[in-house]
Order: structure tokens, then sequence, then C-alpha cells
């Protein structure tokens, strides 16, 4: 008999869960996967981190804000297409740093090129 020993599981990074009980706190979590028109789109991929998500935030035609995780190989544009989108690559101590108004933008290498717009609609609503 053959026996397979597992890989213990990565923690996830520790950053992650208070970004995401500030979602919680501010916007509603979005359960359902399809495809949602929206103004402005706000996506993160924490992969500067180990072990952590991509999410997407975004608002809809009566200005309340979503966000969810995104699932593996999923595009944003299946979940949330608009015509003000902003995103990018960074750690999950950069997002917790913008929530928390100790940075000016989520990516605080500034290796993104954000759309304003996205940012300045979001926030005044996500941030402290």
């Amino acid at each position: 008999m053959v026996f397979f020993r597992r890989r213990p599981a990565v923690p996830e990074d520790p950053a992650v869960a208070p970004i995401e009980a500030r979602l919680d706190a501010r916007a509603t979590r979005r359960e359902d996967r399809s495809s949602v028109a929206a103004t402005h789109v706000l996506w993160l991929c924490l992969c500067y981190a180990d072990e952590a998500p991509t999410l997407l935030v975004h608002d809809d035609d009566d200005g309340r804000l979503w966000w969810c995780r995104v699932p593996d190989r999923t595009s944003i544009t299946d979940l949330a297409d608009g015509p003000f989108f902003a995103g990018g690559h960074t750690d999950p101590a950069y997002v917790l740093d913008w929530l928390e108004r100790r940075a000016h933008d989520p990516w605080a290498d500034g290796g993104n090129d954000p759309d304003p717009e996205v940012l300045d609609a979001f926030g005044p609503r996500l941030r402290d």
C-alpha cells in the first residue's frame, strides 16, 4: 500500500483578514460569480505575499459597493467591467496601509498606473 504525505497548507498572509474585515464593514461581499456592469472597478492581486487572494471591489448602478475574492483561473472582467478600471499586483501590507490612510494608494512601490477616478471614488468610502 502506498501512502502519500500531505504537505501542510501554507497559512494565509496575516494582513488579509483585516483587509477583508474592512471591506465587509464598508461593502457587501458578493457571492455570485455572474458578470456585472460597474462604473468603477478595482482589483488587487495580493501576489507579493506567498498565500493571498486576488480581491475585486466594484460599484453598481445604485452606487452600492461590492467586493469578492476572485476565484482561481477567473478573469477580473468575467466578474465586473466598467469604464473606470484600476488594479495591479501588490502586497497585502500595502493595501492595509492604504485603507488605514498611511499610503496614497495600495501600490506602495509605485509600480502601477491606476485610474485616479477609481481611487477617488472608492478611497473615501473604503478608507478610515
